[in-house]
């Protein structure tokens, strides 16, 4: 339940919190990962986990941190328990 300007084009791996797979946006043709967060409150600590890491990307500035570039709003109320992150797409991992 994507917009339609993005273009998931391949699976880059599976976690706890969900899925990332590699896109595009069809508007800028830029390449960027898009997380998929199931069961967003599940557990309370697992939410102010989600939400630390969504303020600590939004804050930092740095060539070698990705960039948070949009976060997704649920197309109905009732799949509130999932949420997309948009960012940007890194050859590697830690």
């Amino acid at each position: 339940h994507i917009p339609t300007k993005y273009k998931l084009t391949k699976l880059l791996g599976r976690g706890s919190y969900g899925v990332v797979c590699a896109g595009i946006n069809l508007e800028t043709q830029e390449k960027v990962a898009i997380k998929k967060v199931f069961r967003l409150f599940r557990e309370r600590t697992e939410t102010k986990r989600l939400l630390r890491e969504i303020r600590l990307l939004r804050f930092f500035e740095h060539d070698n941190i990705i960039k948070i570039k949009d976060l997704l709003n649920p197309v109905k109320l009732k799949n509130l328990e999932e949420l997309y992150i948009v960012t940007d797409l890194m050859d590697s991992d830690l």
